[in-house]
């Protein structure tokens, strides 16, 4: 049995304890991580969510509506990728937000308004809706696109884990 022991252990946890777990919070809360997390998210979504449209009133609805209105580069009328114009993904890209307590980013929609689609000629106001009431309509439907797949979700990982050997590093210089 060979033991190996590691010298000063004590003086390397104070020092990691607290300082450390203030660096982990400020690392989390920080803009640009947030930023390149929502982007990961964005991207992600943007190549695997695809679902054929089917139905001939929803070809027409944007069929009508791409007329009128300026469309995301990756928009195609016969397949839904939540990239009518980019507004609804952009919000999620975003507006992540950090739980600091179970040290988890969390990717959700807010509540601001969701840009108007415009019409030819609207008579009356018409209400704007959240970018969180869009995307609950949108799931309602069937078409739930908050689910990332594994390699967005490693991607984040290793952009997480890079952010905290960083830490490390500036921590014990």
């Amino acid at each position: 049995m060979a033991i190996a022991r590691v010298k000063n252990t004590q003086a390397v946890r104070r020092l990691v304890g607290s300082r450390f777990k203030v660096a982990i919070t400020k690392m989390l809360r920080s803009k640009e991580l947030r930023l390149k997390v929502g982007r990961i998210v964005e991207e992600d979504i943007r190549k695997n969510f695809r679902k054929s449209v089917t139905s001939k009133a929803t070809l027409a609805f944007r069929k009508y509506y791409e007329k009128y209105n300026p469309t995301h580069p990756d928009y195609n009328r016969r397949i839904i990728n939540i990239t009518f114009t980019g507004d609804l993904l952009e919000d999620l890209a975003k507006n992540v937000k950090a739980d600091t307590n179970k040290l988890e980013l969390i990717v959700e929609h807010s509540d601001k308004k969701h840009k108007l689609y415009k019409l030819r000629k609207r008579k009356g106001g018409r209400k704007r809706h959240s970018h969180k009431e869009i995307s609950e309509f949108v799931i309602s439907k069937g078409y739930d696109y908050l689910q990332i797949t594994d390699k967005a979700s490693a991607k984040i990982r290793k952009l997480v884990q890079e952010e905290l050997f960083a830490l490390l590093k500036q921590q014990f210089k």
